[in-house]
């Protein structure tokens, strides 16, 4: 019989463990058509990081192409292959990705706005990735920069006007839906306060360590860049009107950026204009702490025990019925966080140098796109913190009274119910037993493991945008745009040629620097 009590949990913990790492798998590649995309190269993490470091996006976009991913994430990496295709100049085969995640998020933020219940105990991260609000918006930025690089002014201004379709369709429900209260499911509400009650927190001083709430402040609404490209393209198609009222949005998100010489452009001069793209967007990462260690004051109600000191202490249950004793555990929370100043910014300023002396100029900041991160992380921690409690909590009674039966099975197999037994039996069953007990304590502490702040995003957004331009005679124009760090040293450039500049039109040029 005790043999077949330890086949039971042995089997048990297995078939949860698969459970648990099952998955559905995509290619990333599925459904793709067009030739212009890198050939396939097997994934390597270390190669990756190298070609990445020397600017070679497009064997990045090959190994991700290669790669098969959970289908809940499958627009993050969609969104990542075509920022790296872009970056790279494959401006059709990024073009094509964006399409096809565009779709892919329009379904999926309809879906997010409009969901009415929401599940706390389930893991943010074991949801779809949805994208961002900033990414459902610089998705059109850097598509109409696809078509326009390849000449197609006609689909860039497609673009132009899904990004002010967005702005009136989904990122004002959005805003809206980020300040409004959760309706969460009121059985889980229950259970958590049961849990809570149970281990002897003090509800009411844990909601206090929460990240503040959303306010109006933290919703990301617009970008100055996609107003700025709107603006550029306008003036391109004649559209003057428009232009204006895109100059006059700018000018509030950035009241520092002077538009004024690309609006006001004489007969006999033309204007060249460069955005330039530099930098990688900063990550966000977990923000976590335990109870009790992390936030003991005022949180633990009286009568519980703890043992240990400072981040190593640990809630000590009193025996159950039986003298069963659970091993001594701690509760884990998470919730998204982000540091702008933690960035590395290796561009500190960008300047455009006309070959022949015919002028140069440090280009103003136009957007720093960790500003949007910022937003975004601060509109969901408070929300992301509170789900994560109710979650922990509930998982960790679960875990604990499991773990109770468990051992209180196991103990009396050890007692063997008063009846004398030999010492070969004897020794069984306090193996039995030390299973047991060892399968409570890893249950308890994977509950943890498995409390995880959803922290995914686009990772290969660049970090910042620097604009400006010339007004010039007509003619043919070669430049270099020079990246300097803080010191004033180079260290990277990019150089065009023979760009034309003509008579009461714009031309614009874009240069990345991406390390």
């Amino acid at each position: 019989m005790l043999k077949k009590n330890v086949r039971i949990i042995f089997f048990s913990a297995l078939s949860a463990g698969i459970l648990l790492c099952s998955c559905v798998t995509v290619s990333s590649s599925s459904g793709l058509h067009s030739s212009e995309h890198p050939p396939k190269i097997r994934y390597n993490q270390n190669r990756f990081d190298k070609a990445l470091g020397k600017g070679d996006f497009n064997e990045c976009a090959g190994m991700l192409l290669s790669r098969n991913v959970n289908e809940n994430d499958i627009i993050q990496q969609n969104l990542d292959i075509a920022m790296l295709e872009h970056f790279g100049k494959l401006y059709g085969a990024s073009h094509e990705i964006f399409n096809k995640t565009d779709g892919l998020m329009h379904d999926a933020v309809t879906k997010s706005v409009t969901k009415t219940v929401v599940s706390a105990t389930l893991n943010e991260n074991a949801s779809a990735y949805t994208g961002t609000t900033y990414e459902y918006l610089y998705l059109n930025v850097f598509n109409a920069l696809n078509y326009y690089n390849q000449g197609n002014m006609e689909d860039a201004l497609v673009e132009i006007r899904r990004i002010n379709n967005k702005q009136r369709e989904y990122i004002t429900k959005y805003g809206e839906a980020v300040l409004q209260k959760e309706n969460v499911d009121a059985k889980e509400i229950t259970d958590a306060d049961y849990a809570a009650q149970f281990f002897g927190i003090n509800v009411p001083a844990l909601k206090a360590k929460s990240p503040p709430q959303a306010t109006e402040n933290d919703i990301f609404r617009d970008s100055a860049a996609a107003r700025y490209l709107s603006m550029i393209f306008m003036m391109i198609n004649n559209d003057e009107d428009n232009a204006r009222v895109d100059s006059d949005v700018l000018a509030k998100l950035n009241p520092s950026f002077d538009t004024k010489d690309d609006l006001t452009i004489p007969g006999n001069k033309g204007r060249l204009d460069v955005i330039a793209f530099s930098d990688l967007i900063g990550k966000r990462y977990e923000q976590s702490f335990y109870f009790p260690g992390d936030v003991v004051s005022g949180v633990l109600s009286a009568g519980s025990h703890i043992v240990g000191y400072g981040s190593a202490a640990m809630i000590m249950l009193p025996p159950f019925a039986g003298g069963v004793e659970i091993p001594a555990f701690r509760i884990k929370f998470v919730y998204p966080a982000f540091n702008k100043q933690r960035v590395q910014r290796r561009i500190a300023s960008v300047k455009v140098i006309l070959q022949d002396g015919a002028g140069e100029m440090n280009l103003p900041l136009l957007e720093d796109f960790n500003d949007a991160v910022e937003k975004d992380v601060r509109a969901r921690a408070s929300k992301d913190f509170a789900r994560s409690v109710v979650r922990s909590l509930v998982k960790k009674l679960s875990a604990v009274t499991a773990g109770e039966a468990t051992l209180a099975a196991a103990a009396q197999g050890l007692n063997n119910n008063g009846r004398r037994r030999g010492a070969g039996e004897d020794i069984l069953s306090r193996v039995a037993y030390n299973i047991a007990y060892a399968g409570v304590v890893t249950a308890i502490e994977a509950v943890d493991l498995s409390e995880t702040a959803d922290v995914r995003q686009c990772r290969y957004l660049p970090g910042k945008a620097n604009a400006g331009g010339f007004t010039l005679a007509p003619g043919t124009y070669s430049f270099v745009v020079q990246y300097l760090d803080a010191g004033g040293q180079i260290i990277g450039r990019e150089k065009f040629d023979s760009v034309e500049v003509r008579a009461g039109e714009t031309k614009l040029v874009e240069s990345t620097c991406i390390k």
